[in-house]
């Protein structure tokens, strides 16, 4: 998660350059806020969330989303 239990900002930025820069994807517009605000590059894709509420019956779509995400340049 992006913030910590009492809901503060975590040091994205910092786990980010300790993790070598990989690509990253956003699960929800709320984290990708949280990486913005870190100037961290990354893809937007649903919440985990809202997929298993609204699509649970296209989770394999939704996969694939993740790994298209992952996979732009």
């Amino acid at each position: 998660n992006a913030h910590d239990d009492q809901n503060n900002l975590r040091p994205l930025d910092l786990y980010h350059k300790a993790l070598g820069k990989p690509r990253v994807v956003a699960l929800g517009n709320l984290a990708s806020k949280a990486l913005a605000k870190f100037n961290i590059r990354h893809e937007v894709v649903s919440h985990p969330q809202y997929a298993r509420r609204f699509r649970r019956y296209e989770i394999i779509d939704y996969a694939s989303e993740i790994k298209l995400a992952l996979d732009k340049d």
